[in-house]
């Protein structure tokens, strides 16, 4: 019977570190996905300011009147 109090109290223990454990991983999987996604859109546009830029140029140069 005591073998089983122990047993049941080291598998209580090893749930509960278990799911801190998978509780910490998802919100730092989720957090390294926000910030690949955050460098990942601001490269893209970042590249299209590059292009766009001389276009952007030329109308802000263009005399008006």
């Amino acid at each position: 019977m005591l073998v089983l109090g122990f047993g049941l109290l080291v598998a209580g223990a090893v749930a509960a570190v278990l799911l801190l454990a998978l509780d910490v991983a998802e919100r730092n999987t989720n957090e390294l996905l926000r910030q690949t996604a955050e460098l990942s859109i601001a490269a893209q546009v970042e590249n299209l300011d590059f292009h766009l830029r001389p276009a952007r140029n030329q109308v802000e140069f263009w005399p008006t009147g």
